[in-house]
């Protein structure tokens, strides 16, 4: 169970810092 916990994070957390870096390309400091 501990494993699988840990996965889904990871891959929640690689889905957020890709959202992330889409919105910091668009606004274009």
């Amino acid at each position: 169970m501990q494993k699988s916990k840990i996965k889904i994070i990871e891959f929640a957390t690689l889905i957020y810092i890709k959202i992330v870096a889409k919105r910091l390309r668009n606004f274009k400091f």
